[in-house]
């Protein structure tokens, strides 16, 4: 009883949106922050002319890490989850001593539409979350008191993006 429990409210819910939280509230901020003192700097600019494309460089590499990062950790969050509520679970001497039997009892409630709910829920805030960043981050016009400023745009619509795009794939999978 407590593996399809876990697998409801861990694999399908809380994972995807507290990793994306985090990500955006570590990541994002550091991605946008150091792009825009960046822009303010004139490195963006020099990169441009010495032939290196900023959008590959800068905006594809952290991109492609935050959407890479958030996969990850929502499998480890996943991971010590499960974990931490098998031991919650002898602790309490709530279900199974068996770890084999716990393991069994949480992969057999998980189907294919939990699974690519996971992975929506997690590439799409991921690849958003870099994009949203990289892009405020270098829409700065030149001032230092507009890093702040582009930072909490970024946060702000990262956020949104990750609660719409959980709302919207939790509606899409329960249909």
């Amino acid at each position: 009883m407590l593996g399809p429990l876990l697998v409801a409210v861990i694999f399908r819910e809380a994972a995807p949106l507290l990793v994306g939280f985090l990500v955006i509230a570590r990541s994002g901020t550091a991605i946008v922050t150091e792009l825009a003192t960046m822009q303010v700097h004139g490195q963006i600019r020099a990169l441009d002319i010495q032939g290196v494309d900023p959008m590959i460089y800068l905006v594809l590499s952290r991109t492609i890490g935050t959407t890479i990062s958030v996969v990850c950790l929502s499998v480890f969050f996943i991971s010590m989850a499960l974990a931490v509520g098998f031991l919650f679970g002898l602790a309490m001497e709530v279900g199974t001593r068996d770890a084999i039997v716990f393991i069994e009892s949480v992969l057999k409630p998980i189907q294919l539409r939990d699974i690519l709910s996971l992975l929506a829920k997690t590439i799409l805030p991921g690849l958003l979350t870099g994009v949203i960043c990289c892009v405020e981050g270098l829409s700065i016009k030149g001032l230092a008191t507009e890093v702040p400023q582009a930072a909490t745009r970024a946060v702000v619509r990262s956020i949104a993006a990750l609660l719409v795009i959980s709302a919207v794939v939790s509606l899409l999978a329960s249909i």
